[in-house]
């Protein structure tokens, strides 16, 4: 593999507590935040470690059935509302079940790795 042109740091992460029914904090008959919060709070998360979002050149969404569950497929549309900064830059979603957090982070690299991002 050819060195990058320029160097690569991979700096910060965020994690939030799933939505799912394998959580002790999951009820069905008792409101919870919605897919909006979970994406804005892993979003700040993450930005808030490394600056906001004027050092992000693209962002990519891992989720899994966000369709399905929530009524929504198209999760890049939530970016801008994380940082005003990540508006008009480039933003994707990847599905792989539970492997969809891996999927995103490889994608990521890949992107740095082609130089794209």
């Amino acid at each position: 593999m050819s060195k990058p042109r320029k160097k690569v740091y991979i700096c910060a992460g965020y994690n939030t507590i799933s939505m799912g029914t394998g959580r002790k904090e999951f009820h069905p008959k008792k409101p919870r935040p919605g897919l909006e919060h979970y994406i804005k709070e892993a979003g700040q998360g993450t930005l808030n470690q490394i600056g906001g979002g004027g050092k992000v050149d693209e962002s990519v969404i891992g989720n899994f059935m966000a369709a399905r569950f929530n009524k929504q497929a198209n999760l890049p549309g939530f970016v801008p509302m994380i940082d005003p900064d990540l508006t008009w830059k480039p933003a994707t979603s990847v599905e792989g079940a539970c492997c969809s957090g891996a999927l995103a982070l490889v994608s990521g690299i890949k992107s740095v790795l082609s130089e794209t991002a």
